[in-house]
């Protein structure tokens, strides 16, 4: 696999784990790190969604390194919860207030892997996790370039108890995690967000599961609240800066 271009490279190396704060920062619908949507109350074999690479807002008060990443996934938000497996992508800026922009893969407690395709703001993402016994299937797509990642892996006991679509204030790799600021992304929209569980693909809101709306928040100034479902239930959006 080919590497990135340099700063995407560099970016990427200092993200901890996207999913690490995950249930530890989480109290009922609010969470340190997390905003979007969740879905529990069955066994899922299935997640998948597509949105927007937002540009990254580097020309603000914000002063050093801020991220934002995107990205649907299983597992993770229980408090029994060992495992995430996730696809998505990234945005954030740089010290010098340069732009950068990436996809990655992450089967938590693993570090995440940075893909090696381009992507840039405005590109049309796609994107899902399946789940078999001790196969996880990894597939992302670029609409907009036509671009398309997909690899089957090999994980234990994969996490089947959540589906999850979110916004997330990534972590760096010092001697302890530590949330980087969250990059101003202005509004990205989910939309076909799906779920399956026993063999049945069904949108967010549907009775099978239990939908849960989780708001991003704890820190000051920082408060992204996702919109409530629209599209029978199978699109929501986030906003923030």
């Amino acid at each position: 696999m080919g590497s990135p271009p340099k700063p995407r490279v560099v970016t990427a190396a200092l993200f901890a784990s996207f999913g690490l704060l995950a249930h530890h920062a989480r109290a009922a619908d609010v969470s340190g790190n997390w905003s979007g949507y969740v879905a529990t109350g069955a066994s899922f074999s299935g997640v998948s969604g597509t949105w927007i690479v937002p540009p990254a807002s580097c020309f603000t008060k914000d002063h050093g390194r801020t991220a934002v990443a995107f990205w649907v996934g299983l597992g993770g938000w229980l408090e029994r919860s060992r495992r995430i497996e996730q696809i998505g992508t990234a945005s954030g800026c740089n010290p010098d207030r340069t732009a950068t922009y990436f996809a990655w893969y992450e089967l938590w407690p693993d570090r995440p892997v940075t893909l090696s395709f381009d992507i840039e703001a405005g590109d049309r993402i796609s994107a899902s996790v399946a789940v078999r016994e001790h196969e996880v299937d990894l597939t992302l797509t670029n609409v907009t370039s036509g671009r398309r990642f997909q690899r089957t892996l090999t994980v234990g006991s994969p996490d089947r108890s959540s589906a999850e679509w979110i916004g997330e204030a990534p972590s760096i790799a010092l001697a302890r995690p530590v949330l980087l600021p969250l990059s101003r992304f202005g509004r990205v929209t989910f939309s076909g967000v799906t779920a399956t569980s026993g063999g049945r693909t069904a949108p967010i809101g549907d009775r099978a599961w239990a939908a849960t709306a989780v708001r991003l928040g704890g820190r000051e100034e920082l408060n992204v609240v996702p919109s409530p479902l629209a599209q029978g239930g199978s699109a929501f959006s986030l906003r923030w800066g």
